[in-house]
């Protein structure tokens, strides 16, 4: 049972959770992102929809007591440090909120994996939650990548040169869903050996991914609704 407030229990309990945060997600992915270039209005809002998208990310995962703990204590010290970063403008600051980010990130993904995989019934929800884990790997890599360059600058090479924090942070995030794809245009390129690594992984996982997971779910879905027809 969630750890949520009773008032929104009617809500949350049901798989509308893990379709808004998979919802957040698309429009953070695909739309909301540029906008980390713009003054600090755009900038702003943007930190708000972030801090939403991480609640509704722990929220989506959150079976226990034990898990709510867990992802309820990395998601305060992830929001924590991102709001910090508005007031103390610090490298340390920022390499704290990155490495704090890629955390949560890596435990909503392994605690979504396990629900997606240990589905007893494949359903469109199980789907939802496959696509919403392929993305978050996109976001999870485009933070790695951040962090890179931020403990390493000179890791990858932009094309075109944007040494604001916000423009290297657009670039890499950007970086990262071309290489999830392996579309790969060439306007940036991993430098640094390690990020280079990481790169050759990300376009690994963005092949197998589809295939191996997403593919079977699909499948194993078409066979479910074709039996409960039967």
């Amino acid at each position: 049972m969630k750890i949520i407030p009773q008032s929104f229990h009617g809500f949350w309990s049901s798989d509308q959770n893990l379709r808004v945060f998979l919802w957040l997600l698309i429009v953070h992915v695909f739309f909301l992102m540029p906008f980390s270039l713009l003054e600090d209005t755009g900038k702003f809002l943007l930190s708000i929809f972030f801090t939403l998208l991480f609640i509704a990310g722990a929220n989506a995962v959150i079976q226990s007591r034990r898990v709510f703990i867990l992802v309820a204590s990395v998601l305060f010290l992830a929001v924590f440090v991102h709001w910090l970063g508005w007031v103390v403008e610090h490298r340390t600051v920022d390499i704290l909120g990155t490495a704090t980010g890629i955390v949560f990130l890596l435990i909503v993904i392994g605690l979504l994996g396990t629900m997606v995989i240990g589905a007893k019934n494949v359903s469109l929800h199980t789907i939802e939650g496959g696509i919403a884990i392929y993305l978050l790997i996109a976001l999870l890599w485009g933070q790695i990548y951040l962090l890179l360059e931020r403990l390493s600058p000179g890791s990858f090479h932009f094309a075109v040169q944007d040494k604001t924090p916000e423009g290297t942070k657009a670039a890499l995030s950007y970086f990262s869903l071309v290489t999830i794809t392996t579309v790969g245009y060439g306007d940036v390129t991993a430098v640094h050996p390690l990020a280079r690594s990481f790169a050759a992984l990300e376009a690994f996982i963005g092949q197998i991914y589809p295939v191996v997971l997403l593919a079977r779910l699909v499948s194993l879905e078409i066979v479910s609704r074709a039996e409960r027809l039967d």
